[in-house]
């Protein structure tokens, strides 16, 4: 397994398996929320404790190639994979693996008015401590603040609808064909 952790922020905070510090060895990454960090000292585990800089971390990885096989890939991961709150360690649950391979899914941003609730709802409820000055004061010259009402008037939630939709059809779409596969690739 290849993999990393990122904050919610996008900022990275670790690397998991053969990249991490246990060399895909079967490593524990204990993942303590920023407003843990707050209250704890030192190492909260015997393992490599990820500090993400928000209360949610993301973790993503993929599994390798056997053999141009990727079965026993999967397979590993499926069995080997845990993740689970502290409180659930002694009995973790069982996670429910999701088989998108072969469906078609969207991962693209909301590009609508909806984006900037949604922008506000994050910054309202995650730690803002990592997110630089600049960022921040963008944020800020919308109305998006932490501990203060989003409440954009007629005017600006029309500029902010525009935003989005000029945004979308502005960027630019790339589609290709991964060579011998059922992959296609889409970028923009």
């Amino acid at each position: 397994m290849l993999g990393l952790v990122d904050d919610i922020w996008y900022k990275w905070n670790g690397y998991i398996g053969i990249t991490g510090p246990d060399k895909e060895e079967g490593g524990k990454y204990p993942a303590a929320a920023a407003r843990l960090h707050r209250r704890s000292s030192g190492r909260l585990f015997r393992h490599s404790t990820i500090r993400p800089g928000s209360n949610w971390a993301w973790p993503v990885w993929r599994s390798l190639l056997v053999d141009g096989d990727p079965k026993p890939g999967v397979d590993l991961v499926k069995k080997s994979l845990k993740v689970y709150r502290l409180a659930d360690a002694s009995n973790p649950p069982k996670l429910n693996f999701v088989n998108i391979s072969g469906k078609p899914f969207s991962m693209d941003a909301l590009a609508d008015y909806r984006f900037w609730e949604l922008l506000d709802k994050v910054v309202q409820e995650e730690p803002t401590d990592s997110v630089d000055a600049t960022t921040l004061g963008f944020w800020a010259s919308l109305g998006i603040m932490r501990g203060r009402p989003f409440a954009p008037d007629d005017r600006m939630k029309k500029i902010l609808t525009e935003s989005c939709s000029r945004g979308r059809r502005n960027r630019p779409r790339r589609h290709v064909q991964v060579a011998g596969s059922r992959w296609v690739l889409v970028s923009g």
